[in-house]
């Protein structure tokens, strides 16, 4: 396979096309705090064990839900720490 790597890439998207995801219905539930992760985890894997999503969709969905709980527990460590500081007389 000498040749133009370009060339061969373009080749083959042309043949396989971009990956498409298709429609789905499935709404994730809301997520305002911590106690609405488990729900929604919940309700991605109940939809994924009806076949509503497919279970690339439920890891990628996942993966937000999983996301959106680690910024969470970062914004909880921060407001601790500031707290915490106050309390010492150590904030800026």
């Amino acid at each position: 396979m000498n040749g133009d790597s370009a060339v061969l890439r373009l080749i083959v998207t042309r043949l396989i096309g971009p990956r498409r995801h298709r429609a789905s219905n499935f709404t994730l539930p809301p997520l305002q705090n911590a106690a609405d992760v488990a729900p929604a985890i919940a309700a991605i894997i109940a939809a994924a064990a009806e076949g509503a999503i497919s279970t690339a969709e439920a890891c990628e969905m996942s993966q937000v839900v999983e996301r959106y709980s680690r910024a969470l527990a970062g914004e909880e460590v921060e407001t601790r720490l500031q707290r915490l500081e106050g309390a010492c007389g150590l904030a800026e």
